[in-house]
């Protein structure tokens, strides 16, 4: 994985002024309580996927509600499809140590950004709120 940091040393643009992370408003009080933890407290979306790799995050809100739209998990309530909400994440808020491209994504024109970089991240780390 390529570290954030490194890019940071070299070119800041790559990093994006907000981050996105889509979730579930049933989810909001426990985000409220805790941070965004990296793979949840109960509910994880794609089974696949480690839930320790840490917190998704994207440039874009699109992609970040299409990550969660898209979810194939079956622990996610079938209603709460339409209770997806997206929060928006000031990088300044972040440890940049923490933040890696996200490794399940295949970087296609759709996912990254103009400087042909991933939109997609993951955060090492929880996320206040």
């Amino acid at each position: 994985m390529i570290s954030l940091k490194l890019l940071l040393i070299e070119n800041i643009r790559y990093v994006p002024g907000v981050f996105y992370h889509a979730t579930y408003l049933p989810l909001m009080k426990s985000i409220k309580d805790n941070g965004i933890v990296p793979g949840g407290i109960k509910y994880q979306n794609y089974p696949d996927f480690d839930p320790k790799l840490g917190v998704y995050l994207a440039e874009d809100d699109d992609l970040a509600g299409g990550l969660v739209w898209d979810a194939t998990s079956d622990k996610v309530p079938l209603g709460w499809k339409k209770k997806i909400i997206i929060l928006s994440i000031n990088p300044k808020v972040l440890d940049l140590n923490k933040l890696e491209y996200d490794p399940n994504m295949s970087y296609t024109e759709h996912e990254s950004n103009d400087k042909g970089m991933s939109k997609s991240y993951v955060y090492k780390g929880v996320i206040p709120v």
